[in-house]
């Protein structure tokens, strides 16, 4: 008798399949990484909003604490020592109480938001003590606001506003 070797049906997974397999899951770890750096992109930009929020109100609290500090008669004057005209890049340098708090905000914010924060501050209503203040700094994730008059010239920037009445 002479015995016939008759090879059995294929087991497993040929090296074609395997290559295949592993494209696809590359390409899945890959799809992985790119949302992770956006995701970690768009949590530093929530930062940098909250941030700018707490230094709008920062510098709004020392106004109201000044103007509410002096006497009635000159309760305007000091509330519009904190206007700015022009965005305040710079840290300004005075003896008076309101070019002190704008250095140590400019400072701050500066430090902790982001080196290109600047600031300004605009009178609303002189009558019912109301002010908008103005926060732009180039955002990690890009800033929406490219306006002409904005902190960085045109560039892509953003721009956080804060309104309320001292």
């Amino acid at each position: 008798m002479s015995s016939v070797f008759r090879p059995s049906r294929q087991r497993g997974f040929s090296l074609l399949e395997v290559l295949i397999a592993a494209l696809i899951f590359a390409i899945g770890l890959l799809g992985l990484a790119s949302l992770q750096a956006r995701m970690l992109a768009a949590a530093n930009s929530s930062y940098e909003r909250a941030a700018a929020a707490i230094y709008a109100n920062s510098i709004l609290d020392a106004m109201r604490a000044a103007v509410l500090s002096a006497d009635s008669v000159n309760r305007l004057d000091v509330a519009k020592a904190y206007v700015q005209q022009n965005w305040l890049c710079d840290p300004p340098n005075g003896s008076e109480i309101a070019q002190n708090d704008l250095h140590h905000w400019i400072v701050e914010m500066q430090t902790n938001l982001h080196p290109t924060a600047c600031g300004r501050i605009d009178e609303i209503a002189a009558n019912t003590l109301t002010y908008r203040v103005h926060v732009c700094w180039a955002d990690s994730a890009g800033g929406e606001n490219t306006d002409a008059d904005n902190c960085r010239n045109g560039e892509p920037a953003t721009l956080f506003t804060l309104e309320s009445r001292l």
